[in-house]
């Protein structure tokens, strides 16, 4: 397995960590958040993983990983607007 590869592997699983803790799918917590929530938490981790915190300690995943999760939901709400606009 590329390195690639399992770094996509440790996304989906602090995705799923987070979809776990809250109880909801990945389609229904993007309905109940907004982009600067999304960018701030991702600076937290972000931030915590700067500071040597490597692992979060709720889920055991990479500080890394979650962050990027965090800007691939970004990324999704940003389509989400796009597409949303060119219906209207």
């Amino acid at each position: 397995m590329s390195l690639y590869d399992k770094a996509l592997q440790a996304i989906t699983r602090a995705q799923a960590s987070g979809d776990a803790k809250y109880g909801d799918t990945l389609e229904q917590s993007l309905e109940n958040t907004y982009p600067d929530k999304e960018a701030l938490a991702a600076q937290g981790h972000l931030i915590a993983s700067m500071r040597g915190e490597r692992y979060d300690t709720e889920s055991g995943e990479p500080h890394a990983a979650h962050a990027a999760a965090r800007c691939i939901r970004l990324v999704m709400l940003q389509i989400q607007a796009e597409e949303k606009d060119s219906r209207c």
